[in-house]
């Protein structure tokens, strides 16, 4: 009875580490998961998984599409000019969607420049992503990770864990929020065309979220690792016409513990608590269901029961079996 409603592919994942030890732990999972997407990365990884018969034959296995805003400035809504170099354009675009994270820190974006790639046009991975759902296995995808970041730096390697750059450590630079804003609604249209649950990260901008959230058709929504105010997380429960849940993790909701927010936060959202682990599969590996079971220990200690967090599982697939997806049918049945 245990599940882990948002988990991840580590950031180096790439072909070989995924065929050495994530498809076979992927084909004999025998507890559900909801497997995020964050970047082009990863991307290349849930695609091979949705070629691979095998793995989608585990119903334990849901997938998900979405660009993390830690990744976004990757993303470009801008088209080339007319003879415009590859190098010019890369520079017109991350100068229009950075901005210095300081003001008082004299720093240049030039080095940023150096180890960034030219961006990747949004359009096109929508249009990719729009594809991809409606196929027949469309059953299987929702929206995830997608979001807002108001503090995120942008590392010094120009994305973390680019594979080209041994550079660590942050820049001075952030992605603007209109930027961020305008990914985070590009996904938040998707969901809304084939009427998807969508696994939403906020960092800092829950005022400007709730708006978001409000004025959106989007209804089925996940606050992952809710990090939020009571008062949001009140507010959020009750927007007209939404179904809201909050994620619940260890390594964020529990990093100090249980703490007075902690306790006085679950109580109220109790009927609507996933847990979820935020941890690469790839990683975990083994002791996937170690982690899990520590979320489910600590919520216990503050009143919420296994049954409780399992109903909530099931009323949150059920909700997508509402929505047109059978396949979550025969799904969440196996479980009961």
């Amino acid at each position: 009875m245990r599940y882990d409603s948002h988990c991840h592919l580590s950031p180096e994942i790439n072909e070989k580490l995924y065929h050495d030890s994530v498809r076979e732990y992927l084909r004999i999972k025998d507890f559900p998961i909801n497997l995020m997407m964050t970047n082009h990365i990863d991307e290349n990884i849930i695609r091979l998984i949705l070629q691979d018969d095998n793995i989608l034959e585990n119903e334990c296995i849901r997938l998900n599409v979405g660009i993390h805003p830690w990744f976004s400035h990757l993303y470009t809504f801008l088209k080339k000019y007319v003879g415009e170099t590859s190098e010019s354009f890369k520079k017109r675009h991350y100068e229009s969607v950075l901005e210095k994270y300081s003001k008082k820190i004299n720093s240049s974006i030039d080095a940023l420049l150096e180890v960034l790639p030219e961006p990747i046009p949004i359009s096109k991975k929508i249009a990719e992503f729009n594809k991809l759902i409606s196929l027949s296995f469309g059953n299987r995808i929702n929206i995830g990770e997608i979001g807002l970041d108001k503090f995120a730096r942008i590392p010094l390697s120009g994305y973390l864990c680019n594979p080209v750059v041994s550079t660590t450590g942050l820049s001075n630079y952030k992605v603007t929020m209109s930027h961020q804003i305008q990914i985070f609604e590009q996904f938040l249209e998707l969901a809304i065309q084939f009427n998807k649950s969508c696994s939403i990260h906020c960092v800092g901008g829950y005022g400007l979220m709730y708006d978001i959230i409000k004025q959106s058709k989007v209804t089925r929504i996940v606050m992952h690792s809710y990090s939020g105010s009571v008062d949001s997380a009140l507010m959020l429960r009750k927007l007209p016409g939404k179904n809201v849940w909050f994620g619940i993790s260890d390594f964020v909701n529990f990093c100090n513990g249980i703490s007075d927010k902690v306790k006085e936060l679950i109580p109220l959202i109790s009927d609507r608590i996933l847990v979820e682990t935020d941890f690469g599969i790839d990683k975990m590996g083994n002791d996937h269901f170690e982690y899990v079971d520590e979320v489910i220990t600590k919520l216990s200690k503050v009143g919420i029961d296994l049954d409780n967090l399992w109903q909530n599982w099931l009323l949150f697939c059920d909700g997508e079996d509402k929505n047109n997806n059978p396949g979550y049918k025969t799904y969440t049945q196996s479980y009961k």
